[in-house]
Parts: structure tokens; C-alpha cells; sequence
């Protein structure tokens, strides 16, 4: 027995030795190894299925992926030839597989082969220009090596309009701009830059006009989603948000109202603007990171509970608008469809929201708002020491008061109207938003 464990003792010591040997001399990790033979004898494997004919498509889908996963490998192992082997085998396998161009493309720069690297990319580029902001990143590293600074001033750009909060990307379109003589667009990159490290989001050049300018803008109907003509709705609208954002203050609440409400319209006007994706993402965080910090002043307080109501009332209120503006809508364009029934149902709906005269509930509602705000208005200025009980106690009068207010709403047929509403839309292709912000399409 202990001539056993003295013989398996001498084979550890020997094996940890050859290890340590293997490290001091560069050699390879023999557990990475062990990993490369294992993808080696799968992809031989997938190989032999594929020539057999045995699911052949799933042969080829498992044969490329383990071929991936030993490309990267090798280039862990520092061995670009072999891995360089394995992308170029893809590519025979499946031409089209930008992953594996891309690699390529990245592993050919990365090896000194340039000029060839970025062919493989550019050809990316032409299929797939959103690929991702790597891409352009890669690009703009090897133009720049080329000496070619427009082309990777171009390719910094677009890796930027993909990921807005991309800091290394401003810092180096500053750092070009700089050695180019650009002295007026690097300070605007380092502006740029200063900017998305303080707030976390970038910023799109809200300094070109006031806040008074913008707004004025916008209410102007100038604003259009067509290049060329000025800036576009969206970026007016993210400009404007981007100065009532600024404005935001600690313990301030009607600041943060005002900032989170601009990030709405922006969000709202570029929906289904393609070219607002990046920028729609930071605007998300950035709405969610100032409703969590309003959200923690209020509870700090305890001012949640007449926040609610005034947030129901608020919808209440929203609804009653759409119907009033998108009734009207439905049937004009039920009428420019030929569409007789919907017409005559948009119109049926539009003379019962006439008798139901709405009028006096939406003010009802607009005073609770009021009453709500005064609560937290004074209560966070310190004009009134409210007690906790206080508050809920008459935050819950509130809240009975709204709901009376919209059962008798739909005891006249206000849910029917706006269900009928909502069908029509659907049998109309009309989208109906979730938000409706006069200023936004400058109605009144």
C-alpha cells in the first residue's frame, strides 16, 4: 500500500514538474491542450457526418462552431497561423459567415497584414453596415496605422452612432482630430466625452441653441426626420431633454418631473426612427436612473402614496386626450379607405364622447393633480410638517375621490368608447401611442 502512494506521489511530482518546465521554456498549458484535441476530435467527427450525409446541415452548424471555439483557442495559445486555418475553413465551409470575416479580418491586423484585414472588413461593411460598433472600431485602428485619418475619422463616427456611450471611440476621434490640426472638433469630441463620463449619456450638441430655441423649434414644425434639413425631430427633442436633464437638483422634484417627462417626448417622437436606436438605449437608462432617484426622494419622505394618485389621475386624463384627438383620426381615415361601417362607428363614438361632456371631470381630475402636488410641493419645501398618517390619510381621500371620478367615466361608456376606438385603429392600421405629447407635434 504505501508503495502505491509513493508511486503515484513520484508520477505527480514528475507530471507538475514537466509543468513547470513546459511554462519556463513558453511552452503550452497541457490542460489547453487537452481542449484543443477534444474540439480537434469533434470536428473530425462533424467532418465524417457531413461526407456520410448524416443531417448534414446539423453536421455543418455543430462543424463551424466547434471550429470557432478552436480558433479561439489557438489565439489564446498565441498560435494565429492555426487559428487563422480554422476561420479560413469556415469560411470555405459557409462564405457568407461574417463572424468568422470578421475574425479574420481582426486576426490578419492583429498579425501585421493590414491592408488585407481591412479588405475583409470593408467587405462587412457593404453587407452589413450595423454589424457592431467593433467592427468600426478595428477599422479606425487600421486606418489610422495607414495613415489614412479621414477614413478612420469616418469609421470612429459610425462605431459611435451604434454605441453612443462609447468613450474610447470620442477619445480617440479627439486624439485624431488633435494630431490632424482639427483643433475646433477635438474640443468638441473632449466635450463630448466630458459630458458622457459625468451623465452617462452623450451629448448630441444641445449648446448649438438655448432651451428657449429648441422648444421654439420643434413647436415650429420644422423639425423632420429627412437629412439635410435642419435636425430632425427626434435629436431637437433629445436636445431639449438633454437641457431640462441638466437641470435636475438633488431634493428638487418638480426638476425631475420636468427632465423625465422631455425623455418621454424624445422617446415617443423616435420610435420607429432607425436611426435613434443607439440613442433610444441610453435614453431608457437614463429615464429609469432619474425615476429610481425621484422615486427614493419620495420615499424618503413618504410622499409615494399621492404620487400614485396623481400618476392615475394622469392617465385618466391621457386617455381622455387620445380619444378626443384619435376619434376624429379613425374617421377620416376610415372615409379615405372607403370604409362606410368604421366611419359610421368612429362617428357613432365621437357624438357619445360629445354627450358624456367630459368637460367637468377632466377639471375634477386636473384638481386632485393639483391637491397632490401641493401635498408633496410642501412637504419637500418644509412649508408644512405633515405627520406620515397625515399624508396616506389624505392621499387615500384623493385616490376614492379618482376612482369615483372614473367609474362615473365609464358608468356614461368611456371603456366601450375607447375599446371601439382601439378596434377600429387595428381594423385601420392606425398605431395608437401609449403617450400622446401636444408639443411634440405642435397641436393645440
Amino acid at each position: 500500500m504505501k508503495k502505491t502512494f509513493r508511486t503515484i506521489a513520484a508520477l505527480l511530482i514528475v507530471q507538475a514538474s514537466l509543468i513547470w518546465v513546459a511554462a519556463c521554456n513558453g511552452g503550452t498549458d497541457p490542460a489547453k491542450d487537452a481542449t484543443i484535441q477534444n474540439l480537434t476530435s469533434k470536428a473530425r467527427l462533424y467532418e465524417n457526418k457531413m461526407k456520410a450525409g448524416n443531417e448534414a446541415k446539423k453536421a455543418e452548424a455543430n462543424l463551424i462552431t466547434v471550429l470557432q471555439q478552436r480558433a479561439r483557442a489557438y489565439e489564446k495559445q498565441n498560435d494565429p497561423e492555426a487559428a487563422r486555418q480554422d476561420y479560413e475553413k469556415i469560411l470555405d465551409i459557409r462564405p457568407g459567415h461574417t463572424d468568422a470575416r470578421f475574425n479574420m479580418g481582426r486576426l490578419l491586423i492583429k498579425t501585421g497584414q493590414t491592408e488585407r484585414g481591412v479588405e475583409l472588413l470593408d467587405e462587412i461593411v457593404h453587407k452589413n453596415p450595423k454589424y457592431s460598433p467593433e467592427l468600426y472600431d478595428l477599422l479606425a485602428e487600421a486606418y489610422k496605422s495607414l495613415g489614412e485619418t479621414e477614413k478612420a475619422r469616418k469609421a470612429l463616427l459610425k462605431s459611435i452612432t451604434l454605441k453612443p456611450i462609447n468613450p474610447e471611440a470620442y477619445r480617440e476621434l479627439a486624439n485624431l482630430d488633435e494630431k490632424t490640426g482639427n483643433k475646433e472638433e477635438a474640443g468638441k469630441a473632449r466635450q463630448k466625452l466630458s459630458h458622457l463620463e459625468k451623465y452617462g449619456y452623450p451629448d448630441r450638441g444641445h449648446r448649438e441653441k438655448s432651451l428657449k430655441e429648441w422648444r421654439s423649434y420643434i413647436m415650429s414644425g420644422k423639425a423632420s426626420d429627412k437629412e439635410g434639413e435642419g435636425p430632425s425631430l427626434p435629436l431637437a427633442l433629445y436636445n431639449a431633454a438633454t437641457y431640462y436633464d441638466h437641470q435636475v437638483k438633488p431634493g428638487d422634484y418638480q426638476s425631475y418631473r420636468k427632465a423625465m417627462k422631455n425623455w418621454q417626448k424624445y422617446l415617443a417622437a423616435s420610435k420607429k426612427t432607425e436611426s435613434e436606436k443607439g440613442h433610444r438605449k441610453t435614453a431608457k437608462k437614463r429615464f429609469s436612473h432619474l425615476k429610481h432617484e425621484k422615486k427614493g426622494l419620495l420615499r424618503k419622505h413618504h410622499l409615494l402614496a399621492p404620487e400614485e394618485v396623481w400618476g392615475s389621475c394622469a392617465k385618466i386624463l391621457r386617455r381622455i386626450k387620445i380619444m378626443g384627438i384619435y376619434l376624429p383620426r379613425l374617421k377620416a381615415k376610415a372615409l379615405e379607405q372607403g370604409n362606410q361601417q368604421a366611419a359610421r362607428e368612429a362617428d357613432k363614438a365621437i357624438k357619445k364622447m360629445q354627450i358624456m361632456e367630459i368637460g367637468p371631470h377632466e377639471k375634477q381630475l386636473e384638481e386632485i393633480i393639483d391637491e397632490c402636488q401641493s401635498i408633496i410641493m410642501a412637504e419637500l419645501s418644509e412649508e408644512v410638517d405633515m405627520d406620515d398618517t397625515e399624508i396616506t390619510r389624505k392621499a387615500v381621500k384623493l385616490s376614492e375621490k379618482a376612482k369615483k371620478i372614473e367609474s362615473q367615466l365609464n358608468e356614461q361608456g368611456f371603456d366601450e368608447i375607447e375599446a371601439k376606438m382601439k378596434g377600429l385603429a387595428a381594423e385601420l392600421n392606425v398605431n395608437i401611442p401609449k403617450y400622446y405629447f401636444e408639443e411634440v407635434h405642435g397641436e393645440k
